[in-house]
């Protein structure tokens, strides 16, 4: 039964997700909650899929001809003290295409 109920939030949670997509023009990362879940009886604690905090964005666009080229940095920071992982999402107008992609994680870059 519990396992149903956090099935079902999960699911609300992505499903609001994606219909407000098409209004946030910001990348940002959804936060899975720490596995395994501990046994019962526990105190149920509550969780924030949206911890971390934006702390730098910026956004470069060089038009030439009929084409954009955008070029985007985002700073997050964790201000728990746990360590966490997660999805980075950001939404893209029908037709862009992404030629590169990578992130820094404690100054070391990683490319997809």
């Amino acid at each position: 039964m519990k396992y149903s109920h956090r099935k079902l939030r999960l699911l609300m949670v992505w499903a609001l997700i994606l219909t407000a997509l098409p209004l946030l023009g910001d990348g940002f990362i959804i936060i899975e909650p720490p596995r395994p879940i501990p046994p019962r009886p526990r105190p149920v604690v509550s969780f924030d899929p949206f911890p971390l905090a934006v702390k730098q964005h910026l956004v470069t666009v060089n038009i030439s001809d009929q084409a954009a080229v955008t070029h985007i940095d985002q700073i997050f920071v964790n201000p728990t003290p746990n360590r966490l992982e997660g999805y980075y999402i950001f939404p893209i107008p029908a037709g862009a295409t992404i030629s590169k992609f990578s992130m820094f994680i404690d100054g070391k870059e990683t490319e997809a």
